[in-house]
């Protein structure tokens, strides 16, 4: 979980191989790990499934200006774009142009932190990915009729009601946070 007064955003895309189209999809959290906000657009298809993962962590990093969220944290599944995302270098990949805009967008804000997260993690960003809709969907509140496609398992981990798990020893994931002032990695 985030601090008080982070706000931790998960992004995630999908390509839909029935239509031209791909799906992205973010959810908020607060400190207490509670849904503050998601978002599910669709979007024309884009030819490469890393250039949908930049465009899903662009939208988390345009809802976080939305509601004038200052710090953030975001957090992706895409070893690739939070390479990318962390390193001092132009990309000059075809994900280059997105790249090169999150990071003139983060410029503005007190913190932000780019965290590379495993997969089963992003499973509720992914499950707002693959269903996303045409009008494209958000709120506050997640959608009960999307019941379907998510597990109990992933509807308890929006809400942050808890579970009974064996305590597991967690592995240490790096963060990597840039401020106005300074650059720095920090192991959480």
């Amino acid at each position: 979980m985030p601090e008080n007064g982070i706000i931790k955003l998960n992004y995630d895309g999908a390509i839909f191989s029935s239509s031209s189209e791909v799906g992205l999809g973010v959810i908020a959290r607060d400190s207490a790990g509670a849904c503050v906000w998601w978002k599910s657009a669709r979007k024309r298809q884009v030819s490469e499934p890393e250039m949908v993962e930049a465009l899903a962590a662009r939208e988390a990093v345009l809802l976080a200006r939305q509601f004038g969220w200052r710090k953030i944290v975001l957090e992706g599944d895409s070893a690739n774009i939070h390479h990318k995302l962390n390193s001092p270098q132009p990309d000059s990949s075809t994900t280059g142009t997105v790249i090169r805009d999150i990071k003139s967008l983060v410029s503005d804000f007190d913190l932000c932190c780019f965290s590379l997260v495993r997969r089963m993690a992003n499973k509720v960003a992914h499950c707002l990915a693959r269903k996303a809709s045409v009008s494209g969907n958000e709120g506050s509140c997640f959608p009960l009729c999307w019941l379907d496609i998510c597990s109990l398992f992933w509807i308890n981990e929006l809400f942050n009601f808890s579970l009974k798990k064996k305590k597991k020893k967690k592995k240490k994931k790096v963060t990597k946070c840039c401020t106005a002032q300074k650059s720095t990695a920090v192991r959480s």
